[in-house]
């Protein structure tokens, strides 16, 4: 019998001493968890980036610079462009954008999902997205899928996409589905799905920067 009542106090210890540690590692998990979310709230400008469900490969975008307007300047590793205003000495090739400020990526897509991430400025005129290869380059486009443009962006003085003010830089992940025919935006938390017709044709990343937009491929 004191055998028994030792081996049971015994055990009532050791419950208690687990469940005092069962506490502490919880009230650990849930400060790690509300650090991890402080984190990426401040990383992604108060909100944390949503990713569509399934499995998207990374693409590794450059900007084409046979293909960037007059007044684009396309950086040396080819992953940062800025409109600087100015007009440069470039040759007026078949590819290049002559009437709006324009320039495509690299590498082009005929199937599968795909996604890549570009960082912006404080500046409020720009548009991202995906271009069919046969868009217009020598006038004035409408950014619109009519004319093989998929876009989102920030704009100064029209709420296209987004009617809320963007005072600080941040992030857009362009989602490309490409059997799936739509295009998902994920601007700083908030996502859009467009739908698409590829026709079959290659797509490409499309960039439209306003005087003084930088944007970079991340």
């Amino acid at each position: 019998m004191v055998m028994s009542l030792s081996a049971g106090f015994q055990f009532s210890l050791n419950f208690l001493q687990a469940k005092k540690i069962l506490r502490k590692l919880t009230g650990l998990c849930c400060m790690l968890l509300f650090t991890l979310c402080l984190f990426a709230d401040q990383e992604n400008g108060g909100k944390a980036l949503a990713s569509p469900p399934g499995r998207w490969n990374k693409a590794d975008v450059t900007f084409d610079s046979n293909t960037a307007f007059e007044s684009l300047v396309v950086s040396s590793d080819k992953k940062t462009v800025e409109n600087v205003g100015v007009p440069q000495v470039v040759p007026d090739n078949p590819e290049r954008f002559n009437s709006s400020p324009c320039v495509l990526g690299s590498p082009g897509f005929q199937s599968g999902k795909h996604f890549f991430e570009v960082k912006y400025g404080t500046q409020r005129e720009w548009a991202v997205g995906i271009a069919g290869k046969s868009v217009e380059r020598k006038r004035n486009l409408r950014l619109v899928p009519e004319e093989r443009i998929w876009q989102r962006g920030l704009w100064w003085l029209r709420g296209l996409d987004s009617d809320k003010p963007h005072n600080s830089s941040g992030k857009i992940i362009v989602f490309l589905d490409y059997n799936g025919g739509k295009v998902i935006f994920n601007l700083n938390g908030e996502v859009t799905t467009v739908k698409a017709n590829f026709n079959r044709e290659e797509v490409v990343p499309f960039y439209y920067l306003g005087g003084g937009v930088s944007l970079t491929n991340l």
